[in-house]
């Protein structure tokens, strides 16, 4: 049963900014965590319930619920930006 996928208002607006090049890399992974939210390579943030997974230069930060099967996407940044 896929997962429900949720995004801030801050990952929104970041999505917005992203170069074309990229996005469409980045909005088909997102779509894959509604199937699988923790692919090969996802990372437990330390000290935080969020996890991150890398789409290149682009890092998305996230939350997984699972009782309700929820993923919230936090943030989507450039991997320099993204730890603000």
């Amino acid at each position: 049963m896929p997962y429900e996928i949720v995004f801030s208002r801050k990952a929104i607006k970041e999505l917005a900014k992203i170069p074309t090049q990229y996005e469409e890399a980045i909005k088909a992974h997102i779509d894959e965590l509604a199937e699988n939210p923790r692919p090969f390579g996802y990372i437990q943030m330390k000290g935080e319930d969020a996890f991150r997974v890398r789409v290149g230069n682009y890092r998305i930060i996230y939350e997984i619920q699972d009782d309700i099967l929820l993923v919230y996407v936090i943030r989507i940044a450039h991997r320099k930006d993204v730890y603000d």
